[in-house]
């Protein structure tokens, strides 16, 4: 089977040197996903504002083959809310 890493950069970071071995590309994903989930359930609400995340899933050779990216950002109002007319 092929061996695909799954490291997550940003304001948190998760390096993955060893990686695992996944049946092919399509399980790769689900496992991204679901590891990206997983991550920011276990930040329990902790995540800095203005957070940006990013998991490059590469296989053996080094090749990118799925990108998962989350940012996150706070806008404040200031003053009531409007709404333009």
């Amino acid at each position: 089977m092929p061996r695909y890493f799954f490291p997550v950069s940003g304001t948190v970071n998760h390096p993955d040197p060893v990686g695992q071995e996944v049946q092919d590309d399509l399980a790769a994903w689900s496992i991204a996903v679901s590891s990206m989930g997983e991550l920011l359930r276990d930040l329990d609400g902790h995540l800095p504002v203005d957070a940006d995340l990013t998991a490059l899933i590469t296989d053996e050779m080094g090749r990118v083959l799925i990108t998962l990216q989350f940012t996150a950002r706070r806008h404040t109002q200031r003053g009531p809310a409007t709404r333009a007319r």
